[in-house]
């Protein structure tokens, strides 16, 4: 496994260590500090629409070929947003 060294608060050490296996991770303290920490980088986007290409490559490759996902910009996210806003009824 390679060496996973979070630059966040959250620990991936276990309060109680595992006697058997000093080295235990929990997955799930492992996968709450590694989202802290593509949170942090701001990375995470980029890591989710790369991991979507693979997987709509895989699974559908000729759409893949006509299909681009990208990030929105700034601007047209507001757009978006208004949009989605615009969309919902009034409560």
């Amino acid at each position: 496994m390679p060496s996973f060294k979070p630059a966040t608060k959250t620990s991936t050490r276990p309060a109680i260590p595992a006697p058997l296996d000093p080295g235990f991770m929990p997955a799930v303290l492992f996968n709450r500090a590694y989202r802290e920490m593509l949170g942090a980088s701001g990375k995470g986007v980029d890591l989710v629409i790369a991991l979507r290409r693979e997987v709509l490559k895989k699974q559908f490759p000729e759409i893949a070929k006509k299909v681009s996902l990208h990030v929105p910009d700034e601007k047209s996210r507001r757009v978006y947003q208004a949009v989605a806003a615009a969309i919902f009824p009034k409560v």
